[in-house]
């Protein structure tokens, strides 16, 4: 009877001491969180300015029910709960394997030639033992594993959507911005209807409902095909001073010519280093050089390199923007990976501030439509029913006159 009471007591002993130990590794795992976040994460100062973020009271509250918190899953959604407080379309949680190692593969590769690279830096560092048992793959199963060939037939479709309205408006739907490779339809597709159409009274973007995807999409393909001349658009991206912002090389902000700064100077004096850059579309050989009026529909949902396009039209004044305010965060560059120490948890953040040429931060003011129209609904049935579309006619027949 006593042994069996000494291995209870023994058993419960350990358990207790388990139990101990993880909270403690919950613990550091989320003070290197909240360390990282705060150190790198751009938009912190901004949510608290603009959206009633309490930051100090939200981690606070987070750090005591870790305090008491005994499984992964509990671990994981506490730490989700602090992310969706930012409310980030790019910062959250990998969830997923394949998520993850889709993404560290591809940017393994797309950066061999760059180890400076911020993207090859980071992918280096997620290479950690909790990292692989968390997401259940090995070093060799990593080194094994093959992208999916994104540009097979049967991913390779039309995306885009183009027709003639009242026999002379152009009008071009994109519902994604797809990758260069998996994009060759469309090419085929837009060129052909571009060049039978050249004549038309003016054209339509309708990119309502885009979230994003691949830049090159519209600055290497699309527009280029339409344009009359060079259209350059300047932009800036300011880093804080930690970790994982000074993988990305850049100017002091001393050294740096800036434009006016519409945003409170407590804040941009959190960053220390950025980058000025120029987005440059260039009319192409077979560009219909289109002189007459360009229109480009946007809603709330356009967001990332398609607030990219709607940024560039709106700055460069090639477009008369329709619809409602966009999503934002459209001006920087690819958002970081970092692992915590001891769980192997990957969160994916933005890591670049945005601002415009006007001195704005994207994600605040987003884009501003020229002509604000309440609904912005896409009607897939009929386009005389969809009232951005019907708007842009009227404002299209308006401007003829």
């Amino acid at each position: 009877m006593r042994k069996i009471m000494m291995i209870s007591l023994l058993l419960v002993l350990f358990i207790s001491g388990c139990s101990r130990t993880n909270e403690q590794k919950y613990l550091k795992d989320f003070d290197y969180f909240i360390k990282t976040i705060e150190e790198n994460y751009p938009f912190l100062e901004m949510s608290e300015r603009l959206s009633n973020l309490q930051w100090e009271k939200a981690k606070k509250a987070a750090r005591d029910k870790v305090e008491s918190c005994t499984s992964m899953n509990d671990f994981e959604n506490i730490i989700d709960g602090v992310l969706e407080k930012l409310h980030n379309g790019h910062t959250q949680r990998i969830q997923d394997t394949q998520s993850l190692m889709y993404t560290m593969k591809l940017y393994e590769q797309s950066f061999a030639k760059q180890p400076r690279d911020y993207r090859y830096q980071m992918i280096k560092k997620l290479k950690t033992k909790a990292v692989y048992e968390h997401y259940g793959f090995d070093e060799k199963q990593f080194c094994d594993y093959v992208l999916p060939n994104a540009a097979t037939d049967e991913n390779v479709t039309v995306n885009a959507k183009a027709l003639l309205l009242d026999g002379q408006v152009m009008y071009i739907r994109i519902p994604k911005m797809l990758s260069l490779e998996t994009s060759k339809k469309d090419e085929e597709m837009l060129a052909s209807f571009l060049k039978a159409n050249q004549s038309a009274k003016a054209l339509i973007l309708d990119i309502r409902g885009n979230g994003g995807g691949n830049s090159l999409y519209w600055s290497e393909m699309l527009l280029p095909k339409i344009v009359d001349k060079t259209i350059t658009v300047t932009s800036y991206v300011f880093l804080k001073d930690g970790e994982y912002a000074n993988m990305i090389e850049g100017e002091r902000i001393t050294d740096m010519k800036l434009p006016n700064i519409r945003f409170p100077k407590s804040e941009f004096s959190q960053f220390s280093h950025g980058i000025v850059g120029d987005m440059k579309v260039v009319p192409a050989k077979d560009s219909i050089r289109f002189k007459k009026p360009i229109y480009l529909l946007i809603d709330e949902n356009v967001y990332s390199s398609s607030e990219m396009l709607a940024n560039f039209l709106k700055q460069s004044k090639a477009a008369t923007i329709v619809g409602g305010v966009s999503g934002g965060d459209g001006i920087g560059s690819d958002p970081v990976l970092f692992a915590l120490p001891n769980s192997g948890i990957v969160i994916r953040m933005a890591i670049c501030l945005g601002v415009d040429e006007d001195g704005n931060i994207n994600d605040e003011i987003k884009t501003q439509p020229d002509v604000h129209v309440k609904s912005t609904t896409v009607n897939e049935v009929s386009t005389k029913e969809d009232v951005c579309i019907q708007t842009t006619l009227q404002l299209i027949a308006a401007h003829g006159k």
